[in-house]
């Protein structure tokens, strides 16, 4: 009879280890896809397949430069504005893999998150200053949730959209032990070491399959070697992750500020998008690096360091990219908490400024 148990047991571990891989390879697979059309979008659209939406963004005229972010903010908006015309409710499961972990059973809604990803994919590719990865890590949740739908256990669907989750984290940013910790740690609440072995291998699987369709291994910057820093230098690196923690909170309120004042023009979802794409266009005449999710620059500043006001230049115009993207209601996965002594919730939405209505509502616990 104990050997049964143990039969059984490990029956169980190696059905979880073949459902982790398998979902760690197929949100590889389209995570990849999700690039490919990117990139294949940003060649028609700019001219331009090396990937760099900055050196595209330099390579344009001054008025393709502003008008791009604009209509490609316009298409998106028509898109999602169109389908909450059509759809007549509000969508039956979340967009949101962390509310469907956290708050939900660990359903997405299909159409709506591919509505969500598509309208994503219209704004990144024409140069919003907003990242690519939700959507990706959106998409690889969807191929979980799915899967866990058709094939395991009601009980079993939030730990397989968290794997899926993890996997998209370990595609899009190459770091799968973090995107493992956050899933199992900040989604579950705790960091439980059972969910944790099929979140980790999910991610490892999917890392390993990303790096064989992209031709290796690459890290996302190239850094050069540094000397040992100095005791005063650990100081400052001290300072600067205070001033860091700072820094979020106070840009997480002019996110939200930014949003409020962009619903508070009223406009229909696509102008209010359009106006938030065309923000960034006039900002790339200044600097074309407000343009994209900052890779670049970043990978620019890393080599190249220019001076002290240049730098801070850039930072200025870059947020004021961020802010105006994310703030029109950008679908980049933006996620808003908000923490209160009687509720949580999570919150993503593109509002409906006539009729007052949103894209996804929040949903409480």
């Amino acid at each position: 009879m104990k050997r049964l148990v143990h039969l059984r047991h490990y029956r169980a571990l190696l059905r979880r280890l073949f459902i982790a891989v398998f979902l760690g390879i197929a949100a590889a697979l389209v995570v990849w896809l999700f690039h490919r059309a990117m990139l294949g979008l940003e060649w028609l659209l700019l001219d331009h397949e090396d990937g760099s939406l900055v050196a595209a963004a330099a390579a344009l005229p001054a008025w393709r430069r502003v008008l791009t972010p604009a209509l490609g903010g316009l298409a998106a908006g028509l898109l999602l504005w169109i389908y909450q015309r059509y759809q007549h409710q509000h969508p039956a499961a979340p967009t949101d893999y962390m509310e469907a972990i956290e708050t939900g059973d660990g359903r997405l809604d299909v159409k709506a998150s591919l509505v969500k990803c598509l309208a994503s994919l219209l704004v990144v590719s024409s140069g919003s200053a907003i990242g690519r990865e939700g959507a990706m890590i959106l998409l690889a949740a969807l191929i979980a949730s799915v899967f866990a739908q058709r094939f395991t256990r009601e009980s079993e669907w939030k730990l397989w959209v968290a794997c899926g989750a993890a996997a998209g984290m370990a595609s899009a940013y190459h770091a799968p032990l973090a995107g493992s910790l956050f899933i199992a740690e900040i989604l579950f609440g705790t960091l439980m070491l059972a969910s944790l072995g099929p979140v980790v291998i999910a991610a490892v699987s999917a890392l390993l399959v990303t790096n064989l369709l992209s031709g290796g291994q690459a890290p996302l910057y190239i850094v050069e070697p540094l000397p040992a820093p100095l005791p005063l230098q650990y100081l400052l690196m001290a300072l600067l992750g205070v001033l860091a923690g700072i820094c979020g909170p106070l840009f997480l309120s002019a996110m939200s500020a930014t949003g409020h004042a962009f619903r508070s023009l009223r406009l229909p979802p696509p102008l209010q998008l359009a106006l938030g794409g065309l923000i960034v266009g006039l900002l790339s005449l200044l600097f074309p690096e407000v343009w994209g999710n900052g890779y670049s620059v970043v990978q620019a500043l890393l080599s190249a360091p220019p001076g002290v006001l240049l730098v801070g230049a850039i930072l200025i115009c870059k947020l004021l990219a961020v802010l105006a993207s994310s703030g029109s209601g950008a679908p980049a996965a933006y996620l808003r908490r908000r923490c209160s002594s009687a509720r949580r919730s999570v919150h993503w939405s593109v509002s409906c400024a006539p009729c007052g209505r949103s894209w996804a509502a929040p949903s409480r616990c």
